[in-house]
């Protein structure tokens, strides 16, 4: 595009190879993979949250418990 709204903005696919690959968001201490399935990383102690618009609707806590909110 011409005048993105972002610094990176990408229309279409994406795929991100390596024998490791992250999609790190924010700094390495958060990100996406694809290994052995989907995983999430956050920071210790920070949990991963569901967000419906603005609207926080569920949890995973960062002991592994799952909260509905």
């Amino acid at each position: 595009t011409e005048a993105p709204s972002q610094k990176l903005h990408i229309l279409g696919n994406v795929l991100v190879g390596s024998d490791n690959p992250y999609l790190h968001l924010f700094s390495t201490n958060y990100g996406i993979r694809a290994s052995v399935g989907l995983e999430l990383m956050t920071e210790s102690n920070s949990p991963i949250r569901f967000l419906r618009g603005s609207t926080e609707t569920a949890r995973i806590s960062d002991t592994g418990f799952v909260m509905d909110m």
